[in-house]
């Protein structure tokens, strides 16, 4: 019986809302309407384009250059993406892939091939450096060691296809934080 309720209450509304609509067209010209349409979709074409946001996104929308987490949690990156663990004062910039040359899908390759990205470590806004992360592409998760932290590449997608070139932006990187025993 609520779901019958609130339908009819949406309807009302709509009907409401439409029929400002139309006066309002009526009113001020179709010209008034198609501008306005336009600038909402250029703002949202503009939104999509700034940030197309990572796939552990809590909002569709996000004007976000870096992200929070805790240590041990995965995160996906994508290039020149910062990841922030505050509770360390830590932060993790995906800087970009140097190297790929990981066998495309669909190909018989004598090596597997490999993926090199980089980034750039600070900690309490201390410039530890850049660091290579490499993925093997052997199935085994590689890490590398920045002071009292390890950080573990656990992917980078795309991955290669045939007669296929990846555009630089497109790189994402997974990676994971944590606590040197």
């Amino acid at each position: 019986m609520q779901f019958a309720a609130f339908m009819a209450k949406f309807m009302t509304k709509l009907k409401s809302v439409l029929s400002w609509t139309v006066a309002f067209v009526r009113k001020y010209k179709w010209y008034w309407l198609i501008s306005t349409l336009l600038i909402v979709l250029s703002v949202v074409l503009f939104v999509y384009a700034v940030d197309n946001p990572p796939y552990n996104a809590h909002k569709f929308f996000s004007w976000k250059i870096s992200y929070l987490a805790e240590l041990g949690e995965e995160v996906s990156l994508k290039i020149d993406r910062t990841l922030k663990i505050e509770s360390e004062n830590l932060e993790i910039k995906f800087l970009g892939v140097t190297s790929d040359s990981r066998c495309p899908k669909g190909t018989s390759c004598v090596w597997a091939g490999q993926v090199i990205v980089m980034v750039n470590v600070l900690k309490a806004g201390e410039n530890l450096g850049e660091f290579q992360l490499i993925d093997t592409n052997d199935g085994r998760v590689s890490s590398t060691q920045v002071g009292d932290y390890e950080i573990f590449l656990l992917k980078v997608e795309p991955y290669p296809e045939i007669n296929k070139i990846i555009n630089t932006k497109d790189y994402r990187i997974t990676i994971k934080v944590d606590k040197v025993k």
